[in-house]
């Protein structure tokens, strides 16, 4: 009879298929947990994108308020504004720090005139993306008037 029991191989196919199908499931889950935390990264670096990207869209709208505004028409207050993208939102505020030299040591004081005027900004601007991703850049340029034209 015990020859018999240790010859006889029934059963053994189901231990083996049962430890076939838990290595598969073992391989599936680390595929899966993979997948996921790729998608989770994706979605933070899209973020952080959308954030330099906001912050460098201040810097090029308050280049431009600079170009066309005149130096009587300059101002202190910050300026605030928001990029379209998908999927959330994105915001940016360019906060400027005015200098009366060139090289940024001297802020600037009194009232902004075509004879009183800053000879340089530093310019500070911070995107937002979904109102938690943020990164902030800088800039600093010396400003010369452009006198000129027909009134």
């Amino acid at each position: 009879m015990l020859i018999r029991m240790r010859r006889d191989e029934r059963g053994i196919a189901l231990v083996v298929s049962l430890l076939v199908m838990f290595v598969v499931l073992l391989l599936a889950t680390g595929v899966f947990a993979q997948a996921i935390h790729n998608s989770t990264q994706s979605a933070y670096h899209r973020k952080r994108l959308q954030s330099v990207d906001a912050s460098e869209a201040g810097l090029n709208k308050f280049y431009n308020y600079l170009e066309h505004t005149q130096a009587k028409d300059l101002s202190w207050s910050s300026v605030t504004g928001s990029v379209g993208v998908a999927p959330g939102t994105s915001t940016f505020s360019v906060t400027p720090t005015w200098y009366s030299d060139a090289t940024g040591t001297t802020p600037f004081t009194g009232t902004f005139s075509d004879i009183n005027f800053p000879q340089s900004v530093k310019i500070v601007s911070v995107g937002t993306t979904n109102g938690t991703t943020t990164r902030k850049m800088e800039s600093f340029m010396a400003v010369h008037p452009v006198f000129g034209g027909v009134e």
